[in-house]
């Protein structure tokens, strides 16, 4: 019985397969009408993503089908391509919708796309991106360099040897966090914020598993574990909001603004049990989408100049400079001084040319011609935008880790888009890069560090850990201690 329940299950999924691919062909271009081989491709993608995409723009073309049993997506690997696409979905009668973001991420929301399960979902991502917009990052910044600082105190007394990929996951993790569900609970409950964060790195983790991304309306072992998450993380996202009455805007605030939007476009009405939940399913959205580049790139910085000494050496002496301009008095530099730190910027746009969100999404709702193929609705675009950030006539030796490219400011347009563009670029992008400054300064200023075997090479990318980007794939064990 169960053999041939087992065929029979194999037999659907083979036709599923076969169909999801003739109604595909009809549209692109012969090369590509068999889709990409399933397994080979999801292996090396999930090895490398870049190579992956070069390897299969090579083979197909620039405009091609990602046929991945239920999940299809159109992928666009010609830069020229990616601007009508990112500008469209601004209009109304538009062709793309941005829900194809959320919809590849279900099991953050426990398994269910927010857009179709709460009215006016966008409404909601639009006053957290006002909300972003008018923080306060004087204030944030100086809160992530005090965290930062106390938390690597606390290592060096534990245990000053560790692996810094996965101390810099954690640290900068509850920095950020401590920003987007607020200081109360960070303070008063340490054990409480602590296993929020815990929580929601291993969210992030569980919802890229491939049975999760690949089968989202499945009650797979991933699926049920985003689950149990959700069940963990919910009642402390209660407990912060509870304690906090003003800031950050993600909550009372955010509530008080949408609320009103709501009454004012005639949304229908919803219970509060919704609100709370709607409430709980944004912010763990958000917080996801948080580590996704500023925690990440974070990792990768480190890992990259820390162990080439000319530019670890360089960001020191900026950071001596700042110091000198600060005094030493002052207990950690203000936003003001950390935002114009120009080295330490061009080696967060350089991890983020190599090692940020490979890819931005969008839903096609309505037939669209993208380039000289008809793409038929319901269908995902997938704009590959990573793939111009490693063209060597762009960027010479492109897989170099090279700073010093970005110390002229060029414009390079839409082959650099780390944070995608339009409407829907990253809501968090300035949020992101106030973090990942303020907590390179902490770290610079107070401490020393040192890699552990000075001749280890650069690890390989992994990119099975997080939702686009890339951590290292193995450890990199450092030597931290107080810089006297």
């Amino acid at each position: 019985m169960f053999n041939l329940l087992l065929s029979f299950l194999i037999g659907i999924t083979v036709f599923y397969i076969i169909h999801k691919r003739r109604a595909v062909s009809q549209n692109l271009p012969p090369r590509a009408e068999k889709g990409l081989p399933i397994l080979g491709f999801l292996r090396e993608y999930r090895k490398d993503q870049r190579k992956a995409f070069a390897w299969a723009r090579e083979q197909y073309g620039e405009v091609f089908m990602f046929n991945m049993l239920l999940f299809d997506a159109v992928v666009v690997c010609n830069s020229e391509l990616y601007r009508p696409i990112y500008n469209e979905a601004e209009k109304e009668g538009s062709h793309f919708s941005f829900e194809g973001v959320a919809e590849i991420v279900k099991g953050v929301s426990r398994g269910v796309n927010p857009y179709d399960k709460y009215p006016n979902f966008q409404l909601a991502v639009d006053v957290v991106r006002l909300g972003l917009a008018n923080s306060s990052f004087g204030e944030f910044s100086q809160m992530i360099q005090y965290r930062i600082k106390q938390l690597i105190e606390k290592q060096i007394e534990e245990n000053p040897n560790v692996d810094c990929v996965e101390f810099a996951d954690f640290i900068v993790s509850y920095a950020e966090l401590e920003c987007i569900f607020g200081h109360p609970l960070w303070e008063n409950y340490p054990d409480e914020a602590e296993t929020l964060v815990k929580s929601i790195i291993d969210l992030e983790h569980t919802s890229v598993r491939p049975d999760v991304l690949f089968l989202p309306n499945w009650r797979t072992p991933g699926f049920k574990k985003c689950l149990d998450l959700r069940e963990k993380i919910d009642p402390l996202l209660e407990k912060a909001r509870n304690l906090t009455s003003e800031k950050p805007v993600f909550w009372k605030e955010w509530l008080k603004h949408y609320l009103e939007l709501r009454m004012q476009s005639n949304c229908p009405a919803v219970s509060d049990e919704n609100i709370n939940e709607l409430s709980n399913d944004l912010l763990s959205l958000i917080a996801v989408a948080a580590r996704t580049n500023s925690v990440h790139l974070f990792i990768w910085t480190l890992v990259n100049c820390i162990s080439r000494p000319k530019y670890w050496d360089k960001l020191l002496e900026e950071q001596k400079l700042l110091r000198e301009r600060t005094g030493e008095s002052e207990l950690f530099p203000t936003w003001e001084q950390i935002e114009k730190l120009p080295f330490l910027e061009c080696c967060l746009k350089e991890s983020m040319r190599l090692h940020g969100v490979m890819s931005g999404t969008r839903k096609i709702i309505s037939d669209v011609q993208i380039g000289d193929f008809r793409i038929p609705s319901g269908k995902f675009v997938m704009m590959v935008q990573g793939l111009s950030q490693i063209d060597p006539n762009l960027f010479p030796e492109p897989f170099e880790y090279k700073p010093e490219r970005f110390m002229a400011k060029q414009d390079y347009g839409m082959k650099y888009l780390p944070f995608g563009a339009g409407r829907h670029i990253c809501t968090g992008r300035f949020f992101a890069m106030m973090v990942l400054k303020s907590s390179f300064v902490s770290l610079l200023q107070n401490f020393n560090i040192q890699l552990k075997n000075p001749s280890q090479s650069i690890p390989d990318p992994d990119f099975t850990k997080g939702v686009g980007s890339s951590v290292p794939a193995t450890p990199v064990w450092v030597r931290i201690s107080k810089r006297l």
